[in-house]
């Protein structure tokens, strides 16, 4: 292998590994966000209804 064959793999290794952290990372995030929105909506009731509850105890 000579060198130029050499320092085109070596940037292709270089580049690939860069790309596939990157890729990790970014995955990792949208998975935290989606989580993170999903225990929100499962987990909470709209502030509408909460204060549309409240205004029905008060008068009743």
């Amino acid at each position: 292998m000579d060198m130029k064959t050499f320092k085109i793999l070596e940037f292709a290794a270089i580049f690939g590994a860069l790309g596939y952290f990157w890729w990790n990372q970014r995955q990792d995030r949208l998975r935290r966000e989606d989580d993170e929105q999903r225990k929100q909506s499962e987990g909470s009731i709209p502030d509408d209804e909460v204060q549309k509850a409240e205004a029905h105890e008060t008068k009743g």
